[in-house]
C-alpha cells in the first residue's frame, strides 16, 4: 500500500470515529472482538493434556505470550524447554 492510500484509511477511520462508528466495523459489519487480546510477554500457563503428564506431574506448564495465531490461537515460548508452542487452552497472568 502506498503512504497516500493509508493516510486516506486513517483520515476516513477518524471521521467515521467521530460518529461513534469504527471504520474496520462499518468495513466488516461486525464489531471487533478484543477480549481475546493479551500483553505481549505476560506469563502464561497452558494447561497439559492428561494424556502427556503422569500422576504427580504438573498440570500447567509456564510459559511467556510471544504472539497470535489465526483465530483464538496463542503463540508461547516455554520457560523450561524453550520451545515454541502454538495453542488454545491457556490462562493468562498479567500483573
Amino acid at each position: 500500500m502506498s503512504w497516500s492510500y493509508n493516510s486516506y484509511l486513517s483520515y476516513q477511520e477518524s471521521i467515521y470515529k467521530l460518529k461513534q462508528v469504527n471504520f474496520t466495523e462499518l468495513l466488516f459489519r461486525t464489531k471487533l472482538d478484543v477480549s481475546v487480546l493479551r500483553m505481549y510477554g505476560c506469563t502464561a500457563f497452558l494447561q497439559v493434556p492428561k494424556e502427556k503428564r503422569k500422576a504427580l506431574d504438573d498440570q500447567s506448564e509456564e510459559c511467556i505470550l510471544i504472539g497470535y495465531g489465526s483465530g483464538n490461537i496463542y503463540r508461547l515460548l516455554s520457560k523450561k524447554t524453550r520451545k515454541l508452542i502454538i495453542a488454545r487452552d491457556v490462562k493468562f497472568e498479567e500483573t
